[in-house]
């Protein structure tokens, strides 16, 4: 299961965009020596998590939008509040 920012960038999450396609393709590359073997390798990626980075880039939509962060719809780039 993974993220679907995976297959799209977003400039202000330079090192996320970077690492997440990373981790995907490490966590594939070791599944497929093991799976002979039985052994089953997973990767979960998680959406955005509320931290203080993501409330300022919510912050900082809702100014280039001219709205309140309240008005950005949810799945769009806004973390879970």
């Amino acid at each position: 299961m993974t993220r679907g920012a995976c297959g799209w960038a977003c400039l202000s999450l330079l090192l996320s965009n970077v690492f997440r396609p990373a981790v995907q393709a490490l966590c594939k590359a070791l599944s497929i020596e093991p799976a002979g073997d039985g052994v089953q390798v997973n990767v979960l990626a998680p959406g955005r998590i509320l931290t203080e980075r993501s409330g300022q880039l919510d912050e900082a939509q809702a100014k280039r939008q001219g709205v309140s962060v309240d008005e950005i719809p949810r799945g769009r780039g806004r973390s879970k509040r």
